[in-house]
């Protein structure tokens, strides 16, 4: 029973804060490219303007996330905020 439980883990759609989970957690471990983090930062913006998902909390985790971004890796923050300032 618990093996099906896994599998259907596997194909659960991924919440805006799962997103940011795993967007907080390649930036901890700076395993994140330029433009993994400018897809990631789509996606969060994305599921940010989903009436279904409006929670403050993750408004403020997403804030928290790319201020971590800009003082960890200003290179990439660059990126994705020049990419964003094109569309």
């Amino acid at each position: 029973m618990l093996l099906s439980q896994t599998y259907k883990d596997l194909f659960r759609q991924f919440t805006t804060s799962d997103m940011l989970s795993m967007f907080r957690s390649l930036l901890d471990s700076h395993d994140i490219q330029p433009e993994e983090a400018l897809a990631l930062a789509g996606a969060i913006h994305a599921g940010l303007r989903n009436p279904q998902e409006r929670d403050g909390s993750v408004y403020a985790q997403y804030a928290r996330t790319m201020a971590l971004l800009r003082y960890k890796m200003p290179e990439i923050h660059e990126h994705v905020v020049a990419n964003w300032r094109r569309h």
